[in-house]
């Protein structure tokens, strides 16, 4: 037997708030609304894979994970998983509670003694409800590894790549000259779907990660007929959902996770819709904490069952599958300047006509760092780059064109091992512009925290670093 024959296990888990921990507020984002219910249930997936010599873990939520930390010390101790062989992802869906708060080192009247720093400000006291929703997501992501290496078995692995035409830049060019948040078809958008494949000695499926570049926020404040919001896994909870489903009419029990890839300034292509008047001025889409009822959720539901649609046929191509399988990891922690944009803050948060580019500017902030882990994953022949934080479509393409492997995989919203309680963290955003975007003024340039926007340049140098380290091991 090969050293390193595959095995690979998964399991799915609900992690829907439960009746008792309503309501939720979203985030500062909502401004006033609050989750009383959920539209349907929310998962949690985590896949393993275990060569004979090293187990990786890759663990994908639609919301929080409960506390990443105490997490990963479980899958330490109990099944030997190193830290830098796991990956925390979220899919980043503004339609799910995202305040999953929860130590169990501590307690609830312990945590709220010391007031936490926000990026606007003071944030508020943990509530019971969040904290229960905490401790919930924890228990789950912890069953959801037990289950995965309970269902352990050998397996061969494949990847492709295809393509899905769901998304589009968000960057939008204003008749006065200003970019906002809306859709741009004329930049940059990365229409690759990427699918890694698990199946067992049979053929059938075991699990699949799915990769895309588009933001999962088709139901992101919305509101139904009577003025409640839904908590929801969002488009890419719908996406996944329906490959699973597809799979199981074709008689295969499997776990498919979705993953956001460089899709920071990426929208869903139906996913804005504002109004536009005559005289140049223009009205934000109604969404933004107002009532557009039941016809996004079906939106999301549509354009979900055609990237599902998509990403069947990929998975259906892949006829080149490997039973033996080595699994490199390279791991980078940056720490770069930061800086912080001046005149941009909640106003603008809520409403993109608030935003004036001749009053913002960009002051240094003496001390204080933004971190960003980075994490190479080497799976056969196939590197997945993981990214904390949110990486725009123009940076991850360069970095595809660049990566000396291809079919470069890129998830983001990765979370890393390392210890978040750092003193000279600056509290900020996590939208990494490129030069373009910083010198135009994009609508994620408000919320860069990263000076003079070196961050591909930084990002692009550690990538190498780390396919360095895992091509020539000996050098």
């Amino acid at each position: 037997m090969s050293k390193y024959r595959l095995k690979v296990g998964a399991a799915r888990k609900d992690v829907t708030p439960l009746p008792s921990m309503f309501p939720f507020k979203q985030a500062d984002l909502n401004g006033d609304g609050q989750y009383t219910y959920a539209r349907q249930a929310i998962h949690l997936r985590a896949v393993i894979l275990d060569n004979g010599v090293k187990r990786f873990l890759f663990l994908v939520s639609e919301t929080e994970c409960g506390n990443l930390h105490y997490i990963k010390k479980y899958a330490m101790e109990k099944y030997g998983i190193t830290e830098d062989y796991i990956s925390f992802s979220n899919t980043h869906s503004h339609s799910c509670p995202l305040k999953a708060v929860y130590d169990p080192g501590t307690t609830l009247e312990e945590m709220n003694r010391e007031v936490k720093m926000g990026e606007f400000g003071p944030e508020s006291p943990v509530q019971q409800n969040e904290w229960d929703y905490g401790k919930y997501c924890f228990e789950q992501s912890i069953a959801a590894i037990d289950d995965a290496v309970a269902n352990l078995k050998p397996a061969r692995f494949g990847h492709a790549e295809g393509k899905s035409y769901i998304n589009i830049s968000r960057d939008e060019l204003l008749p006065n000259g200003q970019y906002a948040f809306g859709t741009n078809p004329e930049r940059p958008s990365d229409k690759t779907l990427s699918v890694l494949k698990f199946v067992d000695e049979n053929g059938s499926m075991i699990a699949g990660i799915i990769n895309y570049a588009v933001h999962s926020t088709m139901g992101f404040r919305v509101k139904d007929k009577d003025g409640n919001m839904a908590a929801y896994g969002d488009l890419a909870g719908e996406i996944a959902n329906f490959v699973e489903e597809a799979y199981a009419i074709r008689g295969e029990e499997t776990v498919v996770a979705w993953t956001i890839a460089a899709g920071a300034n990426q929208t869903p292509v139906h996913s804005f819709f504002h109004t536009y008047h005559p005289d140049g001025s223009w009205e934000p889409d109604e969404r933004y904490n107002h009532y557009l009822g039941e016809y996004m959720w079906k939106l999301s539901a549509h354009m979900a069952a055609r990237q599902g649609n998509d990403a069947l046929k990929v998975f259906d191509s892949i006829s080149k599958l490997k039973e033996n399988i080595r699994i490199d990891v390279a791991e980078r922690y940056l720490k770069l300047p930061a800086t912080k944009v001046t005149n941009w803050g909640l106003p603008q948060l809520f409403d993109d006509r608030e935003i004036d580019d001749s009053k913002m500017h960009n002051v240094d902030v003496p001390n204080q760092f933004v971190y960003i882990g980075l994490k190479l994953i080497k799976i056969g022949d196939l590197p997945v780059f993981c990214y904390e934080g949110e990486m725009m479509v123009e940076i991850g393409m360069r970095l595809k064109e660049a990566a000396p492997l291809k079919n470069l995989v890129i998830v983001t919203c990765y979370q890393p091992a390392v210890d978040r309680d750092l003193h000279d963290r600056f509290h900020g955003s996590h939208y990494y512009v490129d030069k373009w975007g910083f010198e135009n003024h994009t609508p994620s340039y408000g919320r860069n925290p990263v000076k003079d926007a070196i961050t591909e340049e930084k990002v692009t140098e550690a990538m190498f670093d780390m396919f360095d380290e895992i091509l020539n091991p000996d050098i």
